[in-house]
């Protein structure tokens, strides 16, 4: 795809309101997090949802090995902790609580605990599709 190609769609792909999200995990002693806006529900019954992460991602990893991973959604306050989550991090002790499992933060919206179901590799970019 050409240059000229590529930034239209990712024009076109800025335009779709979304909010901000922290995907959390944790395998062992290690904890990950990252801030993800690909993420969607997929089905109610059975509850499902879908998260991207790029396969370079180091939470991908954590992810995976823990087979779950906690989604904290994010109030527009929260720009820090976004920050923070996609690389550019902040002194600002953060505070993760444990819930079945899987790590989430414990100043947010909504919250949610998923279990990873099927890891699915289109390409670039890794798809986590869990219920």
């Amino acid at each position: 795809m050409s240059q000229n190609k590529v930034k239209d769609l990712r024009t076109a792909f800025g335009k779709f309101a979304t909010g901000v999200t922290v995907i959390s995990a944790e395998s062992g002693q290690d904890v990950h997090g990252m801030t993800a806006n690909s993420f969607s529900s997929v089905s109610m019954d059975p509850p499902m949802l879908l998260v991207c992460v790029a396969n370079e991602a180091k939470a991908l990893h954590v992810i995976v090995d823990s087979k779950g991973f906690g989604v904290s959604v994010l109030a527009e306050h929260q720009k820090s902790v976004s920050n923070h989550f996609a690389g550019k991090p902040h002194s600002t002790k953060l505070s993760l609580q444990a819930s079945a499992g899987c790590q989430r933060l414990r100043e947010q919206l909504p919250s949610l605990d998923a279990n990873l179901k099927k890891p699915i590799l289109p390409g670039t970019t890794q798809f986590l599709s869990v219920g």
